[in-house]
């Protein structure tokens, strides 16, 4: 089974005052570009982005190429929450494919870490969901047959938590010793606590 990813980066960024994707990761990649790479490295099919209208606008003012790695959807309605982001990214998906679901403001994703959860997928309709000490983290992966599902849904079933959707379904927990699963950049003292910056 082909496997993909859905990057959600159409968040507002209220409580962090600057677009997450851009943070600056290493010198070489923003917290974008890092994900874009370790997802092609690991050999995803398809890359879709789910950006919104503030995410465009400052592309367009940098020197970046990157968008011409992925499937864009713009959510024009970021209001509307993250499973309406994701939503929007599974009708980007032509043929069956297994996506990992993945937050932008968590760029601390790995290649062991998709191999492991890739690795424990067994069926179509579980979720695989990484653990550290008994948490659950991030990237998900969701087999293609909840893909299908999603897609399914009428816009007017979007306020629909994603958690709420997920624990519908077939759960798989994958213990990790990686406890940067754990975290979310979503304000500046989180950010300098871990770059620094």
């Amino acid at each position: 089974m082909e496997t993909s990813v859905i990057i959600l980066a159409a968040g507002l960024s209220e409580r962090i005052g600057f677009p997450k994707a851009f943070l600056k990761f290493n010198k070489e990649h923003t917290f974008i570009e890092k994900l874009i790479a370790t997802y092609k490295e690991y050999g995803v099919n398809d890359i879709v982005l789910v950006l919104n209208q503030q995410f465009l606008e400052y592309y367009a003012t940098r020197n970046y190429n990157f968008l011409k790695e992925c499937i864009t959807i713009t959510n024009n309605k970021p209001e509307n929450g993250r499973f309406f982001s994701i939503m929007l990214g599974c009708n980007a998906f032509q043929f069956p494919t297994d996506v990992f679901i993945q937050n932008v403001d968590n760029p601390f994703t790995t290649q062991e870490l998709l191999h492991a959860l890739k690795n424990n997928l067994e069926n179509d309709n579980e979720v695989i969901i990484p653990q550290f000490t008994k948490n659950d983290g991030h990237p998900v992966l969701l087999g293609n047959e909840l893909i299908e599902k999603i897609k399914k849904f009428a816009v007017t079933e979007c306020e629909q938590n994603f958690r709420e959707f997920i624990l519908q379904h077939n759960v798989k927990k994958v213990a990790t010793d990686n406890k940067n699963i754990l975290i979310n950049v979503n304000t500046m003292e989180i950010y300098k606590a871990y770059f620094g910056k």
